[in-house]
């Protein structure tokens, strides 16, 4: 190893950051009187998650937690890659050597976690590996993605984990790679069953609600344990009826003047969604790219053509069941059906990248557009309004942002997954199923001559769902300062100021209003942790 890298390593692990030493003597100071009785009750499994917004969520839980006698305990949810990676983590575990900015050991330790623990390979969960890999060569993808084992659903997190973990754009059941995955997941399956049977569980959180990250917290459920998500400043608790983090969105009433103790202003929904248009106003989803941004304005879209279709792709590389069940198995299955549909239609179709895609993305977005060479390629410098202004009148997608953007410009929009953040609004088509999706493509000319759109309920939805969140968990309606002080929203994830900022920033007296409704959240059973003070 050169000089150059025996100091990038040292950096990374071991050289101390003053406000991470901070905030591990907050935690020390803050649970002297949370001493472990010699009788534990049960345990408390905490996924390791290197994000500064979850670590204080953590400080905060197992203060709760110590209190009530349960052991803590550091997890990973999948099994070490190599011998190295395996190593590396028992060393770290064991010796108080990282900086906790690398590495969350030392913050963890803090906190009162005293043990750590990570899957490995036995033999025997191959063998059982085996005779389900030979089971689900005679399924389809959408019957693996609804399998089940030991009536626990794992189908649709291991679909997702394999597209991601591989950069792949959908599933080959019969490839190598498919393989060599499907019994590595279910291999670590049984491992965390294994230890759930041999175990109390009190609790898990964890930091996503799909893909791996889902595992211990499906067997969890299963064995009756509290589940919760705290992530990024959210937490949400989840149950077998709703297993997915983030879907508050299937409470939304329409006509509701106040949900989650936040009041809804049309009003100022109208005021923050002009501002929002014109670039004036940011919202979270918009923090990777905007579909109101761009500079072209050169003529793209036919003007002769009477139904001009802009497919607005998704991201391959996010988890295609995020949200659960869609009507196509991921994002390659639907723009083949696209693709297929487009070659025997008089429709014009466009397709436009998301502002968000990985280099594997792009690859992806390139092979389908030389599948279907019909289909018009949208250079990302136009914005979606000049689209519009431009000639499209039909949006695709699959529940994505663009939605309400199109639908405010009078654009009829046709989702194509059941579930949706705006499924309870009619400002755009849901279909049921791919039968139902074929024939809304069909019929899209009588729908252009009678779709109508009520702008209030957008608006509606703008503020429910996007402007609510713009009061944080952690830090309320001083989001924007929070952001300034660490250096952008991406930083929230890897700035230890975060530490600063909550301890030093914060007013002491809102920093305690968040604790209480922390702990309030974990003692009661409602679903979400509410960024407002109800009370």
């Amino acid at each position: 190893m050169d000089k150059m890298k025996i100091i990038d390593v040292f950096r990374k692990n071991l050289l101390r950051n003053n406000f991470v030493e901070q905030f591990i003597r907050y935690n020390i100071d803050s649970r002297k009187h949370s001493r472990l009785n010699k009788k534990l009750q049960s345990e408390v499994l905490i996924e390791m998650n290197p994000a500064y917004t979850t670590y204080i969520l953590y400080s905060l839980v197992c203060r709760a937690k110590l209190k009530n006698n349960h052991r803590l305990v550091g997890y990973r949810p999948t099994k070490p890659t190599s011998i190295k990676n395996l190593f590396t983590f028992h060393l770290f575990a064991n010796l108080l050597i990282d900086n906790g900015s690398y590495r969350p050991f030392r913050i963890m330790r803090s906190m009162g976690v005293n043990k750590f623990i990570q899957p490995w390979y036995i033999k025997k969960h191959k063998n059982k590996a085996m005779k389900f890999y030979k089971q689900i060569l005679n399924l389809d993808k959408k019957g693996l993605i609804a399998l089940r084992i030991n009536e626990i659903e794992i189908g649709d997190i291991f679909y997702d984990w394999h597209l991601r973990t591989r950069l792949l754009a959908t599933a080959n059941l019969n490839s190598k790679l498919f393989k060599k995955d499907f019994i590595e997941f279910v291999c670590t399956f049984y491992w965390w069953y294994e230890y759930f049977t041999t175990r109390k569980i009190d609790s898990v959180f964890i930091s996503h609600s799909c893909s791996d990250m889902a595992l211990p917290a499906r067997i969890g459920l299963s064995f009756k344990s509290e589940v919760i998500l705290a992530s990024y400043g959210r937490m949400y608790r989840l149950s077998n009826d709703r297993k997915f983090s983030d879907l508050e969105f299937i409470d939304y009433n329409p006509g509701s003047k106040e949900q989650f103790g936040y009041v809804i202003d049309l009003d100022r929904s109208k005021k923050l969604l002009t501002e929002t248009i014109q670039g004036r106003h940011l919202i979270d989803a918009h923090t990777f790219g905007s579909g109101y941004s761009g500079h072209l304005s050169g003529n793209i879209v036919s003007k002769s053509t009477q139904i001009n279709v802009l497919v607005a792709c998704a991201c391959f590389s996010d988890p295609p069941h995020s949200y659960g069940d869609t009507i196509f198995p991921d994002p390659k299955e639907w723009l083949s059906f696209i693709g297929e549909f487009s070659e025997s239609s008089d429709y014009k179709f466009y397709a436009k990248a998301h502002p968000g895609f990985w280099d594997s993305d792009k690859i992806h977005y390139d092979n389908f557009l030389k599948e279907f060479p019909n289909i018009i390629k949208i250079p990302s410098g136009y914005s979606n309004l000049e689209l519009f202004k431009q000639g499209i009148n039909v949006v695709l997608t699959i529940h994505g942002t663009i939605a309400f953007e199109a639908a405010y410009q009078g654009i009829l929009v046709v989702n194509a997954s059941r579930i949706s953040p705006h499924m309870n609004y009619n400002f755009s088509l849901t279909p049921k199923s791919i039968e139902d999706y074929y024939k809304i493509l069909k019929d899209l000319p009588q729908l252009i001559g009678t779709w109508k759109i009520n702008k209030h309920e957008i608006e509606h939805f703008f503020d429910i769902h996007h402007l609510r969140k713009s009061f944080h968990p952690l830090f309320g309606n001083k989001i924007p300062d929070f952001y300034r002080y660490i250096g952008g929203w991406s930083e929230q994830f890897l700035n230890p100021k975060v530490f600063d900022y909550w301890l030093n920033v914060q007013p002491k007296v809102e920093r305690l209003g968040t604790e209480n409704r922390i702990i309030n959240f974990l003692e009661n059973k409602e679903y979400m942790l509410s960024s407002i003070d109800t009370k």
